[in-house]
């Protein structure tokens, strides 16, 4: 099976991104911050934003690397939670934040990066459930 991470599983909207800050749902497993919101209305797809702050990376080269290790992890990982929201009819929102000002091998990203995919998963069914 071949994984992808196309350009329009980008979250690029700046208002689905305020959105997604101000009333998402968040975990946080170090170094990663995780938001995410569901939607109902919206085609189903699953909008993904990857994100290292300068705040704690102070070179560009780190914070790329960063990015492009969370990346990764995510497009090896989201096949599960992909076919949930097909399943449920849903589209999502979902930030990764790095808050560390170290960078971590990627094993260690891509374990928490699985651990976070299995939280969105039961926040999707638990959802499912209220309603």
């Amino acid at each position: 099976m071949r994984f992808f991470f196309k350009k329009n599983e980008k979250l690029t909207s700046e208002n689905e991104i305020e959105r997604l800050f101000k009333s998402g749902k968040s975990s946080f497993i170090y170094p990663i911050k995780l938001l995410f919101v569901s939607n109902t209305c919206q085609p189903i797809e699953c909008k993904v934003l990857v994100t290292a702050s300068k705040r704690y990376l102070k070179n560009a080269v780190d914070r790329n690397i960063v990015k492009r290790r969370l990346r990764e992890a995510y497009r090896l990982n989201s096949i599960n939670i992909k076919k949930l929201l097909v399943e449920k009819n849903l589209s999502a929102s979902v930030a990764f934040v790095y808050t560390s000002s170290k960078i971590i091998a990627y094993e260690k990203i891509e374990a928490i990066m699985i651990k976070h995919l299995m939280n969105i998963e039961n926040i999707i069914e638990k959802s499912e459930k209220d309603s």
